[in-house]
């Protein structure tokens, strides 16, 4: 069965493989390792396989394990660099005033 810190290490492996396919992950920092959760910081620099622009992300992450199988996931970037990278058109190819809904 899968430690939850092997668990976080194969989700980051993967998740952004197609989107930045010569990504390497850097500064891998553990912060929180415990037999049912991790946490982590990592960073990457990459090209986008979508416009070609270079991106640099610092990235953080919780990772809740249970029975070998991933329960909970939370991570947080920077979405504006995101955008930058993945949108012909960066920042200014997302609408403005996308109403929000009601309730959540």
């Amino acid at each position: 069965m899968k430690n939850t810190r092997q668990l976080l290490e194969e989700f980051i492996a993967t998740s952004f493989r197609d989107l930045y396919a010569c990504l390497e992950f850097e500064n891998l920092q553990i912060l929180i390792d415990t037999p049912d959760q991790v946490f982590a910081e990592y960073e990457f620099t990459a090209i986008s396989s979508k416009t070609g622009r270079r991106i640099h992300q610092l990235i953080f992450g919780r990772l809740v394990s249970e029975s070998g199988k991933i329960k909970c996931l939370r991570e947080a970037l920077n979405t504006a660099a995101t955008a930058r990278a993945v949108f012909p058109d960066g920042l200014s190819g997302i609408p403005a005033g996308i109403p929000l809904p009601d309730s959540l």
